[in-house]
């Protein structure tokens, strides 16, 4: 039998000190294990949710390294294997708050000119044969 998977997150290497490798492995896991995205609500402790703040206005942290990490081990994951990407996309429309988005924020047109939001393009990987 084919040795399980680790899905867990792992940065080895990403940003060149062990301990914002160890520091962003645990974010990562908190947010995308927990039903919260907010730090305070992530974190058990002050202190942690300190370690955590640090860590993101780190300039050694960044998103390219991040990106670099996980297209890395996709690549290692799935060398060899037969799998299936199954995709979607969901538009998020915050037209009715129109008003209230500031500036710059990041929200355009979607998939009409008058709508105002984002459009998320979510992928599921899965193995073909297991």
């Amino acid at each position: 039998m084919d040795e399980p998977i680790n899905s867990n997150p792992d940065f080895k290497g990403a940003f060149g000190d062990k301990r914002i490798e160890r520091r962003a492995t645990d974010a990562l896991r908190k947010l995308t294990t927990g039903r919260n995205s907010s730090l305070r609500q992530i974190t058990e402790t002050d202190a942690e949710q300190k370690s955590f703040y640090r860590l993101f206005n780190n300039e050694s942290f960044s998103e390219s390294a991040i990106e670099k990490s996980i297209v890395d081990r996709c690549r290692t994951l799935s060398s060899g294997r037969h799998l299936l990407c199954i995709q979607d996309t969901t538009e998020f429309n915050f037209s009715s708050k129109r008003g209230r988005i500031k500036p710059k924020s990041g929200l355009g047109t979607t998939s009409r000119d008058d709508i105002l939001g984002f459009m998320l393009h979510s992928s599921l990987v899965v193995d073909a044969e297991q």
